[in-house]
């Protein structure tokens, strides 16, 4: 993992402290693994694959995650989500971020539709509360609290 995405994901991993179970994942072996496993608060994984750029291109025809995946990156994400998973790329240039669904062509994403694309983008928190959101919507009672990574009844304050 380079450099930018190493701080990429800590940053990320910061900001789930407490809403989401991040771990790193090192493997040389070639696979196409994520980079990244998340764990819900009710027991959901999310595969993430993370890129960071210094910051999107100039031109709002570039785009800016063209040949930026490795052969097998893409195909292990949509696998997870053929069986019923979830998996993402995240994208982090500068202190924004966006989400995507790797069953898009995200390499062809051009810089002017990077936002239309994305499923969710804004800070680091903002992607956090996405994923957390994935189970937690279908369930009546629970209301998360992002600031706190705590749980509380939807008729609290």
């Amino acid at each position: 993992m380079a450099l930018k995405e190493q701080r990429a994901y800590k940053l990320l991993a910061e900001k789930s402290a407490g809403v989401l179970n991040c771990k790193r994942i090192e493997n040389q072996n070639g696979s196409g693994m994520s980079d990244f496993v998340v764990q819900g608060h009710y027991g959901f994984d999310i595969w993430l694959e993370i890129k960071a750029l210094d910051d999107l291109p100039l031109r709002l025809t570039t785009c800016p995650l063209k040949g930026a995946f490795e052969k097998g990156q893409l195909p292990f994400l949509r696998e997870k989500i053929s069986w019923g998973g979830h998996g993402f790329v995240a994208l982090r240039a500068n202190d924004h971020w966006w989400l995507f669904d790797p069953t898009m062509d995200i390499a062809a994403i051009a810089k002017r539709d990077i936002d239309h694309a994305a499923l969710a983008h804004g800070t680091a928190i903002d992607i956090v509360a996405y994923l957390d959101r994935l189970r937690i919507d279908s369930i009546p009672y629970a209301k998360p609290n992002y600031r706190t990574g705590t749980l509380r009844r939807k008729n609290e304050n």
